[in-house]
């Protein structure tokens, strides 16, 4: 059987140039994660804090009074919890809290009378100083392309507006359920800490 020489140049050719491009699209990934590793480095996470407002303000409604109050210290403790988590481990960047309720605030990047002081109080002189380069976090009920369905966990985007690629550390999840591994929010955060500066920083 006759091997038709051009084959074997092809095929050659392809054994040594696949694994270069692959090499180079990982490469041209880690470098822009590296990048959004600097950019939040310089600026500022911003933490989203839950109050369950809709809901509890439905119990109410429905006079489920005992049940809405259940729901809010139930939240509370998990608010307490992140932002320890966050002001205790957490010194990769500068971090400030804000609720979710404020979350079109944001979004409209009206910064103002927004951000948390440590009792969970809107305070007007906590400023955030870089507006262009802020990213987000958020712990909880969070949608995993991967999965395709929503899942407890951990999310941060760049301005809101997306989720940086890998190797960043965008998305962490809680592994609810499983009582030996499970995440509390002070794994999330050393874990996200811990790749950030993996990464260089």
């Amino acid at each position: 059987m006759l091997v038709n020489p051009r084959s074997i140049i092809i095929g050659v050719f392809l054994f040594i140039l696949l694994p270069a491009a692959t090499l180079g699209q990982s490469n041209r990934q880690y470098r822009t994660a590296r990048n959004y590793v600097r950019l939040l480095h310089e600026g500022t996470l911003l933490v989203k804090l839950h109050q369950r407002t809709i809901t509890t303000q439905r119990l109410r409604d429905r006079k489920m009074y005992k049940k809405a109050e259940e729901l809010e210290a139930t939240q509370a403790l998990e608010n307490r919890d992140i932002y320890e988590a966050f002001t205790t481990i957490y010194t990769f960047s500068d971090v400030l809290f804000y609720y979710a309720d404020d979350q079109h605030k944001v979004d409209q990047r009206e910064f103002t009378g927004i951000f948390l002081d440590n009792n969970f109080k809107r305070d007007s002189s906590i400023v955030l100083k870089d507006t262009i380069n802020f990213f987000i976090a958020d712990i909880g009920e969070i949608f995993f392309p991967a999965f395709g369905e929503h899942m407890e966990g951990f999310l941060v985007t760049y301005r809101n507006e997306y989720p940086p690629g890998k190797p960043f550390p965008s998305v962490i999840r809680k592994r609810s359920g499983f009582a030996i591994i499970e995440r509390t929010p002070f794994d999330i955060v050393k874990a996200f800490e811990k790749k950030l500066k993996s990464l260089g920083y």
